[in-house]
């Protein structure tokens, strides 16, 4: 090309078809059939949102440490995981064991002592004429 000449090509670029389409949106009406059915779950009373309010209100009028325990239990009741159990160590566990075990023998030793000074009751069993 010399610098004298004018002729100058034209090149227009079309960018290619990939394949994806742009979707038509006929379904306008559906869309404005899901705002109305919105609204009317809204003015409708849902008991289920209701329960849950009330319990929160309830859980309020408790100190601190009645009301974590008790969100924690709410938690569960709506699916949540239960929290894990504390660690303790193993020697402790087996001391706190050995002491239940000793109340509660002490506890029958009781009982066994209080029902033979208590004696039986004295029943008045009726004799059958035959």
């Amino acid at each position: 090309m010399s610098l004298g000449e004018g002729n100058v090509e034209v090149v227009q670029f079309n960018e290619r078809f990939c394949g994806r389409k742009i979707p038509k949106k006929l379904n306008k009406p559906s869309e404005s059939m899901k705002i109305e059915d919105t609204s009317t779950e809204a003015k409708e009373f849902n008991i289920k949102k209701a329960r849950y309010e009330i319990m929160r209100f309830g859980i309020s009028g408790f100190d601190k440490e009645r009301q974590k325990q008790d969100k924690i239990a709410l938690a569960i009741r709506l699916g949540a995981k239960p929290p894990k159990k504390e660690y303790t160590n193993y020697k402790i566990l087996m001391e706190q064991k050995k002491k239940l075990k000793e109340e509660e023998k002490a506890q029958k030793t009781d009982q066994y002592i209080l029902k033979q000074l208590k004696g039986r009751k004295k029943t008045h069993s009726k004799k059958r004429i035959k």
